[in-house]
């Protein structure tokens, strides 16, 4: 999930099926069949052959498929805000050759990979965290094959040349991870196990957890089974818990904490499982949770629960800023044009739309007016023909936002629309300085090709906003690479239409009620604080920030930030602990923001000066980055590559808790001003099995 609705937090494996579009997938290959009679065991036979952890039966394939996922088991504890899911994944072979498999999982640009294993003979065999270079080399010298990452997906069995058994977990984009697993024996089963941690979003007043099941729609054959346990604490209490899957089992153990229970056999998942709840945290209240050992720093984690808007759904006013430059003509300017004429399809009878032309000036060309009464007359405003050599992107944004303010005094929500590739002369800084957040959200609708994403992208999120490239999705990080289908034609001549090109949900969701611009200031005796301002959260939501401190003593904080425009500010004083050996994944929270905002200033590559650390970073808190990666070996081929003994996964000891600090108990709250009034929140109205 992002935002509200877009962040699927999990992992997801499928095979997927011919150009079928998924989440996830995985490329199967396998050596040739053996010239002997493989033996091949009834449906239902328990499978002892040692890849997994326990005794198997194997499921009854109703569709021939190479390989069909015969488990998927979670394990969710959710704990003052932090979610740690461990994913228990068996896999079946159907064939009499061999399989080997890789693995591409999308867990959401918030996932803290802890750790990674697959199994061999009954064994778990855990994954050795190291830089990437090195774990691929390793993988090279064991397995005397390279390692690919291909678009392509197979279903048939092709030949393959492995002879040993390694896993490797690689990075490929913030939100996307990898791996190739060998071997699945014949008609065999083989069970890989990811664990991984994240920070809950949420909206309107609900924590929200997902797992995108759903993915498993592109087996042919059910899941053969399904298992959930989902544990939600905390220490501030639980409200209302919902869970909207088929049977699930709700129980709640005491105020502050609830069990969530699926199960089911041969499952052919129609969507996501999702638990939302109410923390019982007030809008605009806060708890922490510490970690600090000797004299070293320490660390916290802040959550502070987010006000709903006054209005749920308020109308939308939206200012295109169409640039005409010169490196906007021909083919590239037309396509831009359409698209844009898109979002105004996106828009409803209450909505009003502007258009503000821009190269080496910026001229309003039309005026804000109802959606209704401008129509297909826009159409001519949206092509982009050459206007001018230079583009005046600071100009371009003032005029926007000027043209948008009127909306703040009229209760109506504003999106300033951005159609550009960046390309200027102007400095950095003067772009980005040019208009000081004011609850404008700032949608940037690239190209795909020459787009100076160095300057979009923190141009758009110091706004709330977003990138977004017709056909190829939203963009989040400078990091995250366009599809190679982006690339292959001039000025986007092959970028897709079809879902990937329609603009109506993330009209809707820039359109929605949020906070933005929020911020967590130390006022005296702080440490560094990230993100240093928090991406644009849904109204009712709430953040999570991270900081470090030198010595146990009391610190002031205070937020800022604007929801639907309106400030919002309130002072905390904190007394962080001198000691306190609980809650060590804090730190490592600590160090993966700390590596996202070193990733977000350089993107990976041989020039980032940053890798040293990032790679320091890694190692020492055990989380996976784009310079490095788990290599799981076993024992035998450890001892031949001299690589030590198995190491040991310590990620129950790293999220040991001594439980959450709330406001009222651990922070000494002094209200300095709260300029948004805390309204009642409004829980949708949806058919879900609930505890009161």
């Amino acid at each position: 999930m992002n935002g509200a609705g877009a962040w699927r937090l999990g992992v997801a494996l499928a095979i997927a099926l011919g150009a079928r579009p998924a989440a996830a997938f995985v490329e199967v290959t396998g050596e040739e069949a053996p010239e002997a009679e493989v033996f091949r065991p009834e449906a239902g036979a328990l499978d002892e052959g040692g890849g997994t952890g326990r005794p198997e039966r194997r499921m009854d394939v109703e569709a021939g498929e190479p390989l069909t996922l015969a488990a998927n088991r979670l394990e969710v504890a959710i704990r003052d805000g932090v979610a740690l899911v461990r994913v228990e994944q068996v896999f079946q072979n159907n064939t009499d050759r061999t399989l080997q498999a890789r693995y591409v999982m999308p867990l959401g640009d918030r996932a803290h990979v802890t750790s990674y294993a697959i199994w061999e003979e009954g064994v778990r065999v855990e994954g050795e965290l190291m830089e990437v270079s090195r774990a691929e080399d390793l993988y090279r010298e064991v397995t005397r094959q390279e390692l690919e990452t291909s678009r392509h997906v197979y279903q048939e069995p092709r030949a393959v040349r492995i002879a040993r058994d390694p896993g490797i977990l690689r990075q490929l984009r913030p939100e996307r991870f990898e791996t190739h697993i060998y071997p699945i024996l014949p008609w065999s089963l083989k069970q890989m196990e990811v664990a991984y941690a994240e920070s809950v979003a949420g909206a309107d007043g609900w924590s929200v957890w997902g797992f995108p099941m759903e993915a498993a729609q592109v087996f042919v054959n059910p899941v053969g089974e399904l298992q959930a346990e989902v544990l939600i604490e905390d220490a501030a209490g639980v409200g209302e818990v919902r869970c909207g899957w088929p049977g699930a089992d709700l129980r709640r153990e005491a105020p502050g904490r609830v069990r969530v229970h699926v199960a089911g056999q041969r499952v052919r998942p129609a969507g996501p499982l999702e638990v939302r709840w109410r923390s019982c945290l007030a809008p605009l209240e806060a708890a922490f949770l510490a970690h600090r050992m000797g004299a070293g720093p320490g660390h916290a984690l802040v959550r502070v629960a987010l006000p709903a808007a006054r209005d749920a759904v308020l109308p939308l006013d939206v200012v295109l800023a169409v640039d005409t430059s010169g490196s906007m003509g021909g083919p590239k300017g037309e396509r831009a044009g359409g698209f844009l004429e898109r979002i105004l399809g996106a828009l409803g009878p209450r909505d009003r739309a502007a258009v503000v032309r821009f190269a080496d000036r910026a001229r309003v060309v039309r005026p804000l007016a109802p959606i209704g009464e401008v129509g297909g007359r826009l159409g001519a405003l949206l092509a982009v023909p050459a206007e001018g050599q230079g583009t005046l992107l600071s100009g371009a944004l003032r005029a926007a936002f000027a043209l948008a303010a009127e909306a703040a005094q009229a209760g109506r929500r504003r999106l300033v629309v951005l159609c550009t590739d960046g390309v200027t002369t102007e400095p950095t800084d003067e772009v980005l300085d040019a208009v000081e957040p004011d609850g404008t959200r700032l949608l940037v609708v690239g190209t795909g090709h020459d787009d100076d994403l160095e300057l979009l992208v923190p141009l758009a999120e110091r706004h709330g906003g977003a990138v977004w490239v017709p056909g190829s999705g939203v963009l989040r990080n400078l990091w995250n690479p366009l599809p190679p289908d982006a690339l292959l034609g001039p000025y986007g001549e092959a970028i897709a239409d079809g879902e990937a090109a329609d603009p109506a949900p993330l009209v809707a969701a820039l359109g929605g009620a949020a906070v933005t611009a929020l911020g967590l200031e130390g006022l005296a005796g702080a440490g560094e604080v990230y993100p240093p301002v928090h991406p644009a959260l849904a109204a009712g939501g709430t953040a999570s920030f991270l900081l470090r401190y030198e010595a146990g003593a009391p610190v002031r904080l205070r937020l800022r930030g604007l929801l639907d425009g309106v400030p919002l500010e309130r002072e905390y004083a904190l007394r962080l602990p001198a000691e306190e050996p609980a809650h060590r994944f804090v730190e490592d929270f600590w160090a993966k923001a700390r590596v996202e905002e070193l990733l977000r200033r350089n993107p990976p590559g041989p020039g980032d000066p940053h890798r040293a650390e990032v790679v320091r970073l890694s190692l020492a808190h055990r989380f996976v980055t784009p310079y490095t990666a788990f290599l799981s070996l076993p024992d035998m081929e450890r001892r031949r590559l001299l690589l030590g003994p198995t190491p040991v996964d310590d990620t129950a000891e790293r999220y040991r808790y001594a439980g959450a600090a709330p406001e009222g108990d651990a922070l000494v709250l002094a209200l300095v001003g709260v300029l948004v009034a805390v309204l009642v929140l409004r829980p949708r109205a949806t058919p879900r099995r609930e505890v009161a």
